[in-house]
């Protein structure tokens, strides 16, 4: 692994989160623009940002798994990691269903539904809190980055931007 990447979650959660995000916003787009040339379009990259979100969101959950167990979590924060991670496996059943949703829908040429929009931008919901969850572990505990010492040269002093 890449040294200064100390796992891969990091990576992938920004992708999963943005094409998830776009997906709903985009069903929204193409129930309101649904009678206009645009309507279709926005349906077509909504499912393909929701498919292609809930497919890699299986490597970003597969590498939060690996990251919990590699890196190096104080006994305190546990809990705080535990319900990033509950959340984290709620949110992604929920989206993986709606994505099942949506396969199925579209296999048998089904119209979009409003009920399929409406859980989409609620399933924004869990998906936000995750993601804050997530940043608290990051941010305010630290975890999973290097410290500061890290960047530091013998000498004492930081390198920053070069050699």
């Amino acid at each position: 692994m890449i040294q200064i990447i100390p796992n891969w979650h990091p990576i992938f959660v920004h992708f999963s989160v943005a094409l998830l995000a776009t997906a709903a916003m985009l069903y929204v787009s193409a129930m309101v623009l649904a009678r206009t040339s645009m309507g279709n379009p926005c349906l077509v990259v909504a499912r393909f940002n929701l498919l292609l979100g809930a497919g890699l969101s299986f490597a970003t959950v597969a590498a939060g798994v690996y990251a919990s167990r590699t890196v190096a979590i104080d006994d305190a924060l546990v809990p705080f990691v535990v319900e990033h991670r509950n959340w984290a496996l709620v949110t992604a059943l929920i989206w993986w269903s709606l994505a099942l949703w949506e396969a199925w829908r579209t296999w048998w040429s089904r119209p979009p539904q409003i009920a399929l929009v409406l859980v989409a931008v609620l399933a924004l919901l869990p998906l936000g809190a995750t993601g804050w969850k997530g940043a608290e572990l990051v941010y305010r505990h630290g975890i999973g980055v290097l410290p500061a010492s890290a960047l530091s040269t013998p000498g004492g002093q930081r390198t920053v931007g070069g050699p």
